[in-house]
């Protein structure tokens, strides 16, 4: 039963790294690209880069949800 607690903890440290990590990258790369100036971005890409940080947002609350269980 040790054995078994063990491998479930390594296993969702494992899976909550190899998530999250990915997920701060693109979110980290959409915050940047937002805090350009108007001119640089037009506004159909600023959307979309809008509903790409809103959605990794989600993701990133689905993940602890998960992990959480």
């Amino acid at each position: 039963v040790k054995h078994l607690e063990n491998l479930k903890t390594n296993f969702i440290s494992l899976i909550s790294h190899d998530l999250k990590t990915p997920l701060a990258k693109i979110q980290g790369i959409a915050d940047r690209l937002l805090t350009q100036d108007e001119k640089s971005l037009g506004g159909e890409l600023r959307g979309d880069i809008t509903l790409i940080r809103r959605t990794s947002d989600e993701l990133k609350q689905y993940i602890g949800s998960i992990l959480q269980l």
